[in-house]
């Protein structure tokens, strides 16, 4: 049976100084040539919600054949298997890295109201982020949205 979009755990995807609030849904589908997926996201990072943090280092198509090789020409959304590694990462960079990407989510996302700690003022969400002891209470606090306000695919 298969799972509703609702019950995937919500991730916190980190590339370069981008922040993507990320539904797990997310590493079952990619969009687009399998190529342009893993240059778009291979060496991201993503932080869930027991605070562990992995780097996605492959992605794989699900399915073979003609039909899976037209869905990807097409660019149409087709299955695919991921890896991920966990990533060396200490807290205080952690922390940076959100900051960063904090910063430039919150200079583009005018009237995105999705994400509400993103919302905040900046100083005071900065604050937070640096006042966390670890990466599961770091996750905590940013309180990212519902699966379903979230990008869900690679």
């Amino acid at each position: 049976m298969a799972r509703e979009l609702s019950t995937y755990d919500v991730w916190l995807l980190i590339r370069d100084d981008d922040l993507f609030p990320f539904s797990a849904h997310g590493f079952d589908i990619a969009q687009g040539s399998l190529g342009s997926a893993m240059n778009r996201w291979s060496g991201c990072l993503f932080l869930n919600p027991d605070g562990e943090v992995f780097e996605l280092v492959g992605i794989a198509p699900r399915d073979k054949g003609l039909t899976a090789s037209a869905k990807r020409l097409l660019g149409l959304a087709y299955g695919i298997r991921t890896e991920l590694r966990p990533a060396k990462l200490d807290l205080p960079a952690l922390k940076n890295r959100v900051v960063a990407g904090l910063e430039t989510y919150h200079a583009q996302a005018e009237d995105d109201d999705s994400w509400a700690f993103a919302t905040r003022p900046l100083a005071v969400s900065t604050a937070a982020i640096m006042d966390a002891t670890d990466a599961r209470q770091l996750y905590s606090i940013l309180e990212l949205p519902p699966p379903l306000e979230c990008l869900d695919l690679l």
